[in-house]
């Protein structure tokens, strides 16, 4: 996986499968409305969003790795069975 330090909204959306324009846009105000994710406008035409994860959106990385870890190991677990 890669990690950027900012991303244009249609680059988030071409890298998730089975989201929708609506469904991204609501996401991504809600990581803003948590402090987890600021929100630029640029002045271009048209008009471009870039967002970027905040100090506190990157304090849950070491949370996010733990918990892909697991998940990973649960697989591992429950396909073994």
């Amino acid at each position: 996986m890669c990690y950027y330090s900012e991303r244009r909204f249609s680059e988030i959306l071409n890298d998730l499968d089975g989201i929708s324009n609506k469904q991204l846009s609501k996401e991504l105000k809600e990581l803003e409305q948590n402090k987890l994710v600021k929100r630029t406008v640029l002045d271009t035409q048209p008009v471009s969003v870039k967002y970027n994860l905040t100090e506190y959106g990157w304090s849950l990385q070491n949370i996010i790795y733990d918990l892909s870890d697991w998940g990973a190991k649960h697989r591992e677990v429950i396909m073994s069975e």
